[in-house]
């Protein structure tokens, strides 16, 4: 660590790729050190790509938070008799039977699960810690690739792919997870944490209200219980944001 005049400092501050990411003064000396990161990038690059992977994780908290719910939903009020998901009259027939408790808790959850996707999205943003953007980044490209492989799934082009493919596909993708995790994790947390702004939580809050609004396209839900939903998301993100922020106000 060496010491480093004003001057440095204030052209350090000046260019768009930093050398020096933080300062603080010396207790003893009164004198002020510069940290350098073990590799340096562009500051537009570091912010940029915290906030994907603070919203992909937040996104991703969420849908497993919600998955839970469902299947939590699914014991306690199972079908009298086997359905066929894929009949979608058979399916808006179950839905129609269930009580309003199973609803109560399904709200509860996709509320508790958009509140930690905006917690754990602002703990993130103010964190430099490598292990967690590591951890962050790993799960990202899991959760991005398993979304992908569904998406693709039953497609001409999933279906022209040999059969040894498919079958190495998961370790594909956490092999690729846990190269390009380490090497992202490296990029984010070189940059300077910072408040928690407004474009990351309500990115997430979108993200999981249009879900909502595919699910209710795609499983007919009670007429009450598919408009309020859409008012679950983006104010219960913005509150786990807020608290992530020490409760101050969340910036834009």
């Amino acid at each position: 660590m060496r010491s480093c005049g004003v001057a440095e400092l204030r052209s350090a501050a000046e260019i768009r790729h930093p050398k020096v990411i933080h300062a603080k003064p010396d207790i003893v000396s009164g004198s002020e050190f510069c940290y350098k990161p073990a590799i340096s990038f562009p500051m537009e690059l570091t912010i940029m790509l915290r906030s994907v992977l603070a919203v992909t994780a937040g996104a991703a908290v969420a849908v497993v938070i919600f998955s839970l719910v469902q299947l939590t939903n699914g014991v306690l009020f199972a079908p009298p008799s086997p359905i066929d998901y894929n009949d979608k009259e058979a399916l808006a027939t179950l839905v129609a039977s269930m009580p309003r408790s199973a609803f109560a808790i399904l709200a509860a959850g996709y509320v508790f699960g958009s509140f930690l996707a905006g917690l754990l999205a602002g703990k993130l943003l103010k964190s430099r810690s490598p292990a967690a953007w590591t951890a962050v980044a790993v799960i990202d490209i899991i959760f991005i690739g398993m979304v992908l492989v569904q998406l693709l799934a039953g497609t001409s082009l999933f279906n022209f792919l040999p059969g040894i493919v498919k079958m190495l596909l998961p370790f594909l993708i956490l092999g690729g997870a846990l190269v390009g995790g380490m090497f992202l994790s490296r990029i984010a947390a070189s940059a300077q944490p910072r408040q928690v702004g407004l474009a990351e939580p309500i990115t997430i809050g979108i993200l999981l209200t249009a879900g909502w609004a595919s699910n209710v396209m795609s499983i007919p839900h009670p007429l009450w219980m598919a408009v309020v939903g859409f008012f679950f998301f983006i104010p219960a993100v913005l509150i786990g944001a807020w608290i992530a922020s020490d409760r101050k106000t969340v910036v834009g």
